[in-house]
């Protein structure tokens, strides 16, 4: 028979210490002299330490969007649900706004706005397309200035161009030097005509154009300004403000605004808490939590050394008596009480002991997903093989002293504990 095997990762659980020192202690027999009943016995404890440990992963996984990010993030805590923010506002008209950080704090802000950010447009006048073009021949170069920066440009005329065609290559140049503008010619009736839009809206994103050899830009008339640059102008609550783009960030980036309209009349942008996600998330961790509760409730004396994990363990008078403030009601067999109604409301009129209550650094989220934890250190396949079905070599030697008859008939038939727990 080989040495037997060493327990020191598995002993660190608080769950299976117990166990494995009293196993490793005992006498080793054959695994042969177990009886039928006693490896059923074994089999179905191991499935129920199985089904143990996938309930409490489910717990692991439910509680962490609820886990407050004022205090230590765990793995499982990110995009907690009570960081997240929505936006509204009164009036779509004039503007609306997003809270996607989850920092932006919660009530309502006021907005007017007097001017939105336009870009600069130029638009030369129209002329026949067909036309010898009045450009001179060959490398006509015109300067491009446009947020504090200037940009050389040439453009080669041919003897035979048209109107069209000269227009055509100018903004072909244009759009090709990517300095933040869009040139395209405007063709309709016969006549042709050039435009030049810069693709920001500002004052710092306005443009100006000059020839410097040749006379391209005068003679296609692409530096006449046909919509001058605009910066819009706004209050947020009461203050005024300018902004060269109608996107922009509010209360140190945690609130995009849109503007899209102007008014005179305040508009109401509220911030609130996602009461749904809210919800939903509280929701998902109680079917997870009474989901282990009604499994221990039901097998807890096969299974004594788990006993953490219960409501009668986890929820002290202090926490239960913040749980029944909130509307939750902890029954007899631990599960949790409570309609998606309440916790709506309680979104509505106590987050901050909601939150604490679930998520903070003491509560009911908070310490189940740290009891679970513990209990999920090895994977369900752990308790997978049967010492009745699987005796191969390699299984026979780590089964061994755990199968022992000296282990099972004071254990598992009179305490009930499992210990067919190695593949």
């Amino acid at each position: 028979m080989t040495a037997p095997l060493q327990f020191f990762s598995l002993a660190s659980s608080p769950f299976f210490s117990p166990l494995l020192n009293a196993t490793a202690a005992a006498a080793v027999n054959p695994l042969n002299s177990l009886s039928i009943n006693e490896l059923q016995a074994n089999d179905s404890l191991a499935q129920l330490l199985s089904n143990i440990v996938k309930q409490s992963q489910n717990v692991v996984n439910t509680a962490g969007p609820l886990l407050d990010l004022l205090f230590p993030a765990t793995p499982t805590s990110a995009n907690p649900v009570f960081q997240e923010r929505l936006a509204t506002s009164d009036n779509t008209t004039v503007a609306f706004a997003t809270a996607p950080s989850g920092g932006a704090s919660i009530g309502a802000n006021t907005l007017t706005v007097s001017k939105l950010a336009v870009a600069q447009t130029n638009l030369g006048p129209a002329v026949p397309s067909g036309a010898a073009t009045g450009a001179a021949a060959g490398n006509d170069t015109f300067n491009v200035l446009i947020n504090g920066k200037t940009t050389p440009i040439t453009v080669s005329i041919a003897g035979g161009d048209t109107n069209q065609s000269a227009m055509t290559k100018l903004s072909t140049a244009i759009n090709q030097a990517n300095i933040g503008l869009q040139s395209t010619v405007i063709n309709s009736g016969g006549m042709s005509q050039v435009q030049i839009q810069s693709t920001n809206t500002g004052v710092v994103n306005g443009f100006t154009m000059f020839d410097v050899t040749g006379n391209l830009i005068a003679n296609t008339g692409a530096n006449t300004i046909e919509t001058a640059p605009v910066d819009a102008a706004f209050t947020f609550n009461g203050l005024s403000m300018t902004s060269p783009t109608n996107s922009l960030s509010l209360s140190d980036g945690n609130v995009n605004l849109t503007l899209v309209g102007t008014s005179a009349n305040p508009v109401t942008l509220s911030i609130k808490p996602n009461a749904t996600d809210i919800t939903n998330a509280t929701l998902n961790f109680a079917d997870a939590y009474n989901n282990l509760q009604s499994l221990l409730t039901t097998n807890l004396r096969f299974l004594p050394q788990i006993a953490d994990l219960s409501s009668r363990s986890l929820i002290g008078p202090s926490l239960s008596s913040a749980l029944t403030q909130i509307g939750i009601s902890v029954g007899p067999t631990g599960a949790l009480n409570f309609s998606p109604a309440t916790i709506t409301g309680a979104v509505t009129n106590n987050l901050t002991g909601l939150r604490n209550t679930l998520g903070g650094i003491n509560g009911l989220a908070s310490v189940a997903e740290k009891a679970a934890s513990a209990a999920v250190q090895f994977p369900p396949s752990i308790f997978s093989a049967s010492a009745g079905t699987d005796n191969t070599p390699q299984n026979l030697d780590i089964l061994f002293l755990l199968n022992s008859s000296g282990i099972l008939k004071p254990f598992i038939l009179q305490k009930g504990i499992v210990v067919n727990t190695f593949t």
